[in-house]
């Protein structure tokens, strides 16, 4: 990175400071609530209900002030989203090797996306997009101890359906692109998982494997959004519509098998997992014209999302675990992943995944201070990894240096009743103030956090 007062050397700098754009603003508002009952029937059932809302509203706004491609005046886009979720779920427990659960969910979600270069007419383009989904999942889990409890099974399946509620568009000065399009919620969605595991009491080994699929609805925003950006091929701010409301959900298979091995009576679990992930489809975004195109695409978009083919991802962990004495806890892992991608669209010819570096070091200390304070210190560190940057009017595959970082944090019980608890936490992120970099960019030195967390029983 380029400091002030210190020149660029070659091989040693990352990221040029980019020229200031003083009025370039963006406004972020978040907020969210949440809330469970619970009851319990008795010794072997019990039921909750919880409901939760999320509300985000983001604005950008950018005016004709700053170096290169400006607008002539200020424009301006708006992004605002909602989820309403309540569910209600059943826990039964009918024989001691036997628990058993079964709930329903029901999703509402809401969006707006507003966008308005603000120019005088005949050269205004102002849009308005509202858009709205509903859902309904259904699930249950089961989980079955036999063998004096050496061997689990658990089984879970969910089925999620959808409603698109039809959008409602308002175009000023430029054509709709999706007016001629119908629109469909997406496809139902059946998943599941099986899990098992037997421990050899005798040896203190645990067998265990796992199989399960996934599944990711498009959001509202990858179908219907939209914004300004700037086309390399014009060389100006143009207004783009980003979604595709033909998109399809993406879709996910994991397969992952290990063991773990307890030794000096239990105070030492080693344990190996492999892993495989097969990804049969997943959404993704262009915006540097490798495959939406204006002059292909059916939307004549110069960036946007799209359905790409998957890949997979496939390694192992190693983890070691040791209890040398009552209120001390350490734990070291090492993963080695390799992923790949089916297809090379986000640069041509490079078929590894991004931004996932292929080895991986965590090491954790916890110790107990007393009944009252623990102190937690982990150590994070990756191998050097790949992210995709636009040079010479095409993407490229650039090579970005590890990180290694050190936290720590504090927790202490400063009030107990007989109701609530009072905790105070204190955290330092990258303790030793080290200088690191994620994706090119300069990470945050020494970082100090603290505050009070409230715990009702």
């Amino acid at each position: 990175a380029i400091v002030a007062a210190v020149p660029f050397k070659d091989g040693v700098g990352t990221f040029i400071p980019n020229r200031d754009d003083p009025d370039n603003r963006r406004a972020s508002r978040f907020w969210s609530t949440a809330f469970i009952i619970r009851q319990a029937l008795g010794a072997t059932a019990d039921w909750q209900a919880s409901y939760q809302k999320v509300h985000t509203n983001r604005t950008f706004a950018n005016g004709p002030a700053g170096f290169g491609s400006q607008p002539t005046v200020s424009n301006f886009s708006q992004f605002e989203g909602g989820i309403d979720t309540a569910a209600a779920r059943l826990n039964l427990r009918p024989r001691s090797w036997d628990a058993f659960s079964a709930g329903a969910e029901y999703e509402r979600e809401t969006y707006l996306n507003a966008d308005d270069n603000r120019l005088p007419a005949p050269a205004t383009v102002s849009t308005q997009t509202r858009a709205g989904q509903r859902s309904q999942a259904y699930y249950f889990a089961n989980q079955v101890m036999l063998l004096q409890q050496r061997l689990q099974i658990s089984m879970s399946g969910r089925a999620q359906f959808f409603n698109l509620d039809r959008p409602d568009f308002v175009y000023r000065g430029t054509a709709n692109p999706y007016q001629t399009i119908g629109f469909n919620g997406p496809p139902k969605a059946l998943t599941g998982d099986i899990a098992t595991s037997y421990f050899a009491a005798k040896t203190g080994t645990k067998l265990r494997a796992h199989f399960g699929n996934s599944y990711r609805a498009p959001a509202l925003y990858e179908r219907f959004g939209s914004g300004f950006s700037y086309n390399a091929t014009l060389n100006a701010v143009v207004f783009s519509p980003n979604g595709d409301p033909r998109l399809s959900p993406d879709r996910y298979n994991g397969l992952d098998a290990g063991i773990d091995q307890y030794l000096w009576r239990d105070k030492i679990r080693v344990s190996g997992t492999w892993f495989y992930t097969r990804i049969a489809r997943l959404t993704q975004f262009d915006s540097t014209l490798t495959v939406v195109r204006p002059a292909t695409d059916i939307f004549a978009r110069s960036s946007g999302y799209f359905n790409g083919a998957g890949g997979i991802s496939r390694g192992a962990e190693m983890t070691v675990e040791l209890r040398p004495r009552r209120g001390t806890l350490l734990r070291a892992s090492y993963t080695y992943v390799n992923a790949d991608t089916d297809q090379d669209t986000a640069v041509r010819g490079f078929f590894q995944a991004l931004s996932i570096p292929p080895h991986a070091l965590c090491a954790m200390l916890n110790q107990q201070l007393g009944k009252r304070t623990s102190v937690t210190v982990d150590l994070y560190h990756s191998s050097d990894y790949y992210n995709s940057l636009s040079a010479a009017g095409r993407a490229r595959a650039y090579q970005y240096p590890g990180l290694t970082k050190i936290d720590i944090v504090g927790n202490r019980l400063l009030w107990q009743g007989e109701k609530l608890s009072l905790n105070g936490y204190a955290k330092v992120d990258n303790l030793l103030n080290q200088t690191f970099y994620e994706n090119g960019f300069r990470g945050a030195g020494g970082t100090f956090l603290s505050g009070l967390r409230v715990m009702f029983r």
